[in-house]
């Protein structure tokens, strides 16, 4: 365990040291493209275990005299609902923390990190 974290925060300190050059910019556009990618994968599963019910549902009432299949179907029907809900609680989950922590932002629009001892206009302080 302490091995992974040590190799894991020496992964990341490049990207946390560098974080002012340009680097966080190019990790947000792939949390982009992640989040576009998963937008498309999830509608997708969310269809294939709602085909899941209906084809459980299918073998159930066609079934009607053969007790293991019936409970075949109503295992399909039981594991497609399963899955159905899951899959949109974890998406649901993601949006909230998104929308709670201000990721939900459009691309191009985040704001600008405050630069460390440079450039500013003189001084500051108080008079």
């Amino acid at each position: 365990m302490k091995k992974a974290l040590i190799i894991g925060s020496s992964l990341l300190a490049p990207a946390l040291l560098f974080a002012q050059v340009g680097l966080i910019t190019n990790f947000q556009s792939l949390l982009n493209g992640v989040i576009r990618i998963l937008n498309w994968i999830i509608p997708f599963l969310v269809v294939l275990a709602v085909f899941l019910v209906i084809w459980g549902a299918f073998l159930f009432v066609t079934n009607a005299g053969d007790p293991e299949k019936r409970k075949e179907g109503r295992d399909r029907i039981l594991w497609g609902i399963v899955g159905i809900v899951v899959m949109l609680s974890i998406w649901g989950l993601v949006n909230i923390l998104r929308s709670t922590f201000g990721l939900n932002v459009a691309p191009g629009t985040y704001p600008q990190l405050p630069l460390v001892g440079g450039g500013g206009g003189g001084g500051g302080g108080s008079s």
